[in-house]
């Protein structure tokens, strides 16, 4: 889930990298870091079931998200707002999580 989460980072940087310099390079590794993404993807659902790997994933993305922006900032987000980011976890992992059938 964590390579998950930084192939799909990654991929990010690398479109708007591309998206301000319209290089072919960036272009190329940016397909081919999406391309492992898939890839990584279709084999992890094979250790585990599709919401907890989605789940996961975007976890991991939105917790770097806030990590990267606090350190190109210097500074982390106020108390109520890292309240409200778990509170809005708990709540993905209950609807997510919370859905899936229950094995005997």
């Amino acid at each position: 889930m964590v390579l998950l989460a930084g192939l799909d980072l990654l991929g990010a940087l690398l479109a708007k990298r591309y998206a301000d310099h319209r290089s072919v390079v960036t272009l190329a590794a940016g397909i081919v870091v999406f391309g492992a993404l898939f890839l990584v993807y279709v084999r992890s659902l094979s250790y585990a079931e599709l919401a907890t790997v989605t789940f996961g994933w975007v976890v991991m993305l939105q917790v770097g998200v806030v990590v990267i922006d606090q350190v190109q900032r210097g500074s982390g987000p106020p108390l109520d707002r890292v309240v409200a980011m778990v509170g809005m976890l708990l709540l993905q992992a209950y609807l997510v999580l919370g859905a899936m059938p229950r094995r005997s």
